[in-house]
């Protein structure tokens, strides 16, 4: 006899849930093989006391041929017994060094009554390892940059001090150089001096005087040559 669980309860099961099978081999005309009978136990925590029994849709009366029948009983009577490794632990804030942790049963099993959902523990204010690494390059990289600024300015004074030496030794030697010059010459005329005023005579009218002459000695026929004086 072939017993199956009808695929609409295996769909919406878990691995878990249980099955009972039920078989009569008492043969009749409309079920030749006899009539069965699945129950399956199916965990719902939130169906408290005797639960809810749960027909197939496409079957109202559990069974669609008359001789196999069908019946899903959801109770929370048929979720196992939480584990340790079933909870899902959520911490709270640590607030005055009190931190409330919340234990979170799944769906598919119910938490012992040993196991309170909440509880609080000690603890210690701390930051993040994510955070405390980002502080600590945060800082790093300030005093790198800090030190950076300390080395360009220690050399921007040494070299400002180079510089001013510099100007100083050349001021310095500047000075030596106009010392050793000679004073210069002034075209001032000192107190009591006149100053002296010389004319000079052009040439041309020099050699017309003497041509006058020259032909003044010839017409005259005086054998003295007269010379004009012109001042």
């Amino acid at each position: 006899m072939n017993i199956q669980v009808i695929d609409e309860f295996v769909e919406m099961g878990f691995h878990d849930d249980l099955h009972f099978y039920y078989s009569t081999p008492l043969s009749t005309r409309s079920c030749p093989q006899g009539r069965t009978t699945v129950i399956t136990l199916h965990c719902d925590p939130d169906q408290k006391g005797e639960g809810r029994i749960k027909l197939p849709a496409k079957c109202p009366d559990g069974t669609c041929d008359g001789c196999n029948f069908n019946f899903l009983w959801a109770s929370a009577s048929a979720c196992p017994i939480c584990t340790e490794n079933n909870y899902r632990v959520v911490k709270g804030e640590c607030v005055y060094g009190t931190q409330t942790v919340h234990y979170l049963p799944p769906t598919n099993c119910i938490m012992p009554s040993t196991v309170p959902l909440t509880k609080s523990v000690r603890c210690t204010t701390h930051i993040p390892l994510e955070l405390q690494i980002v502080i600590a390059v945060t800082v790093a990289l300030a005093l790198f940059l800090c030190g950076l600024m300390l080395y360009f300015w220690k050399k921007t004074q040494h070299l400002e001090y180079k510089y001013m030496k510099l100007v100083q030794s050349a001021g310095g030697r500047d000075g030596e150089g106009e010392a050793e010059l000679a004073p210069a010459e002034s075209c001032a005329l000192d107190d009591g001096e006149e100053e002296e005023i010389q004319f000079s005579q052009p040439l041309t009218a020099g050699i017309l005087n003497r041509i006058k002459a020259m032909t003044g000695k010839s017409e005259t026929g005086n054998p003295f040559e007269t010379i004009q004086l012109t001042k």
